[in-house]
């Protein structure tokens, strides 16, 4: 249950930290399943050749973790570049694939109205573990979630959302 004191952040139950997008720019997030909604953090565009070389994403992550156990989410939203709200009735599934052994893990948050937030995973991840967590956390349990074999990765469904601007 969140805090109804005024301006206090909801306590978060599931938190999958070190994600980043797909597309170019890549961007890093971190998922914070809260008991009020889905916020996803992005605090960091990397550059496929500079950023990735030089190291730029893990020590991100590393200051976002700490910005996290020092100031929890207010001052991960502070930190963050941008910050997405996703309200738990405006997901209607949560993919994860297993990347086989080609590519990362990947989450799909499938929202209602709009194309999936989709992060790989780029740290050590359990999907079946991540799984049950949402299925044990009262806010996310009804949420569907399952688990793929696969990268997550439509060529098709990526060349339309190029098209139609995300």
């Amino acid at each position: 249950m969140s805090d109804d004191r005024p301006g206090a952040e909801p306590s978060v139950g599931v938190h999958v930290h070190f994600g980043m997008t797909g597309t170019v720019p890549l961007r890093l997030a971190d998922l914070y399943f809260t008991t009020d909604y889905l916020l996803v953090a992005e605090y960091g565009t990397i550059t496929p050749v500079v950023g990735l070389l030089t190291g730029t994403p893990r020590r991100e992550a590393t200051r976002l973790a700490r910005t996290y156990r020092e100031q929890g989410l207010g001052g991960v939203r502070e930190s963050a570049d941008r910050t997405i709200v996703v309200p738990y009735d405006e997901i209607d599934r949560i993919v994860c694939y297993d990347g086989r052994s080609v590519a990362r893990e990947k989450i799909a948050v499938h929202v209602t109205d709009g194309p999936p937030y989709g992060y790989r995973i780029h740290v050590p991840i359990d999907l079946e573990a991540f799984a049950d967590g949402l299925a044990s956390f009262p806010a996310t349990s009804t949420l569907p979630a399952e688990i793929r074999s696969g990268i997550g990765f439509d060529p098709v469904e990526s060349i339309r959302r190029f098209r139609r601007g995300r």
